[in-house]
């Protein structure tokens, strides 16, 4: 540990002592001087703290004086501008005429946060009480009685040396961490410009290619009629998909879509209206895939979709006609195999409004079967076969209706469109419900906050677990209004608690990463203050790594919104998502919560056990809050107390409850929180 310490230049004995009576000068010279003599008792007393030293080390320490508080703030202020810091001093608590020792303190600690400082006094004076009114809180002020033992001075000084050590190597590696990172960034962005400066070149080389090919690759793969792509450019872009999803073990999807009746429509208002509305079913279509709220329902957007795409991105040609009134729809990229029957969904609702041509109003119904890569087929040809076939006992069903290829996949849409069905009812009918988890300060057992967890009570089925239906809210959308009503229904009862003559609580409440990409939430968060009056530092935004990196570009804004607001906000999921240490500097958030898994092997697994205490360790020198949740039994809250965690959530203190619950809860104040070892033995 010396030689980290020597490599980091932070090895400091120096030590300032203010007093205005020169005899205790001399005293602390004896003690922690080179002519100290309890060196045999204080190195036993280091070795049981510390352990034995892996390198011999100086015994005295670097004593200087000051016999006055305003000499003592001059001398630390010199010290630091000469690059020589005090590690700690040692202030008389009365030094007359000049300041007293507290005032002294309060000012030392303004110039050099990192001092450490060990106030001298009878407690005759002054009161702890009075002490902390003007310090505050701080673990960087310790109490030395008088009259003082040399076995406890020197115990203080070591320890509080060797603390202003560790913090300042803590320190010193946090930075040369961040500068390998920012350094590993800056190589990555300028070979990013690098590559795009080449690619530009390359695509105006091929620009004048393509340009003079324009026409003809026109009539090799556009459909006459609508402009979209044929059969021939459609069996291209499935090539390279499949080809894409058999190397990334991606999944994707094909629609085939007939019309029903057309030929009774054709036979009825003649050719030339029928091709017309072929070509506005067309547009309408493919404007309604391009649809962002459409796309965020089955496109997995960590996937980049042009990638090796060279004759058309797959987006802009995602809907292709195969002839008459037979269209392909090409998923890509598929969050899941469920992603394609929302699609499908979505476009039998769309044809339910009438289309306009010639003059008349035309409603238009189809029948659309869905394959999927790569349960369904392993080749186009497969892909396309099996799709058509569902599409035919779509039309056996009845028509204006989709089905999977597989009868397994209809089952499971089957159960999901009933999920989605219950949960629009559940909106409607007031059928979710908010239930509230306590946040517990380890170190008094204090509640200091609790987590609004969203809950749907169905009548057939009882409560259903978020883990069924959020990801249905997502990707349908409804996870937008339901999100919103999650923010007001959480200010609205805090505030009800606070009327019926509880201590105020912030109360936390989950952002989605749907919300945060396509709500304003500073504009909802807004909203739901002004209606409920809510005092906004009594409300937390919880919002997840992930979320926050899927729109790293507007992240910092919308947070500095939000915190602009007045309301905190925390990082839930810490450790599951990317941690990139140089995005989380710049978040302004004010708490970390350590994922359950982390939580969950604490105690079995030392690699977990390492990781959580790093993580509880950068989270206080950027100045956060720790709290880790999923804490089920005891010995994970002594394991998390000893790593230094703030506080913790879980069904040790708590399962959640309702509202009505709550205030039970509150009423108590505190927790009970089992004694660490460290406290067992004090």
């Amino acid at each position: 540990m010396a030689a980290v310490m020597r490599r980091y230049g932070v090895q400091n004995r120096r030590v300032l002592v203010v007093d205005d009576n020169r005899a205790i000068h001399d005293d602390f010279n004896e003690i922690l001087g080179a002519s100290g003599n309890e060196h045999s008792e204080l190195d036993a007393l280091h070795a049981e703290l510390f352990g034995p030293p892996a390198e011999p080390e100086l015994d005295a320490f670097e004593l200087e004086s000051a016999y006055q508080g305003e000499e003592a703030i001059e001398r630390v202020r010199d010290a630091l501008g000469a690059g020589r810091p005090y590690a700690l001093a040692f202030v008389d608590i009365r030094m007359p005429p000049g300041i007293d020792g507290i005032e002294t303190t309060a000012r030392l600690l303004a110039e050099d946060p990192e001092l450490g400082i060990v106030i001298c006094s009878a407690y005759s004076d002054y009161s702890w009480e009075d002490m902390v009114k003007t310090l505050g809180q701080t673990d960087r002020v310790l109490i030395l009685k008088k009259p003082f033992d040399p076995v406890e001075v020197r115990q203080l000084a070591h320890a509080l040396q060797k603390r202003w050590e560790l913090a300042r190597t803590v320190a010193l590696r946090m930075e040369d961490l961040t500068d390998m990172v920012d350094a590993r960034t800056r190589e990555l962005e300028e070979a990013n410009v690098k590559l795009e400066l080449e690619a530009a070149a390359r695509e105006e080389a091929l620009q004048k290619l393509e340009e003079s090919n324009a026409q003809v690759t026109a009539l090799a793969y556009q459909d006459g009629l609508t402009g979209l792509p044929n059969r021939r450019l459609l069996n291209e872009h499935l090539e390279k998909v499949l080809a894409r999803a058999r190397r990334k073990s991606t999944e994707f999807a094909v629609l085939f879509i007939d019309f029903d009746n057309f030929k009774l429509i054709n036979d009825t208002i003649g050719h030339q209206a029928a091709d017309g509305l072929l070509k506005e079913l067309a547009k309408s279509l493919s404007d309604l895939i391009r649809l962002d709220e459409v796309l965020t329902q089955y496109v997995d957007t960590e996937v980049d979709l042009d990638a090796t795409i060279t004759v058309e991105p797959i987006t802009d040609s995602v809907l292709s006609r195969l002839g008459g009134d037979e269209f392909v729809v090409l998923l890509p990229d598929t969050r899941d195999r469920f992603a394609a029957g929302s699609v499908a969904s979505r476009i039998l609702q769309h044809l339910e409004r009438p289309i306009r041509t010639q003059d008349r109003d035309i409603v238009v119904t189809a029948s659309i079967g869905i394959a999927t890569f790569p349960e369904d087929g392993q080749s186009v040809d497969t892909l396309i076969r099996n799709a058509d076939t569902a599409m035919y006992h779509a039309k056996q069903q009845g028509k204006a209706a989709y089905q999977y290829y597989s009868a397994e996949m209809n089952a499971a849409s089957v159960e999901r469109l009933t999920l989605e069905t219950g949960l629009r009812r559940a909106i409607e009918d007031e059928a979710l419900e908010l239930h509230f988890q306590p946040q517990v300060e380890l170190g008094s057992g204090r509640i200091i906050g609790c987590e609004a967890l969203l809950r749907w009570r169905d009548p057939v089925r009882g409560y259903i677990a978020p883990a069924e239906f959020i990801h249905i809210a997502e990707d349908t959308g409804l996870i937008l209004p339901i999100g919103e009503w999650v923010i007001n229904r959480a200010c609205a009862h805090a505030v009800e608690w606070q009327r019926a003559g509880l201590p105020p609580v912030p109360v936390s409440v989950n952002v989605s990463a749907v919300q945060f990409r396509r709500q304003n939430l500073p504009e909802v968060v807004s909203r739901a203050l002004a209606a409920t009056g809510l005092d906004p530092a009594l409300l937390d935004i919880e919002i997840t790594e992930t979320a926050i990196m899927s729109v790293r570009a507007r992240a910092v804004e919308s947070l500095e919104e939000l915190r602009a607001l007045g309301v905190t906000l925390s990082l839930d999921d810490f450790g599951t998502g990317y941690s990139s240490l140089s995005y989380l500097k710049r978040f302004p958030i004010s708490m970390l919560k350590i994922d359950r898994s982390f939580i969950s092997e604490l105690l079995s697994d030392g690699a977990t056990s390492s990781i959580t205490e790093a993580i509880i360790s950068m989270t206080h020198i950027l100045g956060l809050t720790a709290l880790a949740e999923g804490v089920e039994n005891a010995a994970q809250i002594e394991m998390l107390a000893r790593l230094g965690c703030d506080a913790a959530q879980g069904f040790f203190f708590s399962a959640p409850v309702t509202a009505e619950e709550m205030p039970a809860l509150l009423r108590r104040r505190r927790l009970p929180v089992p004694p660490t070892r460290a406290a067992v033995a004090k």
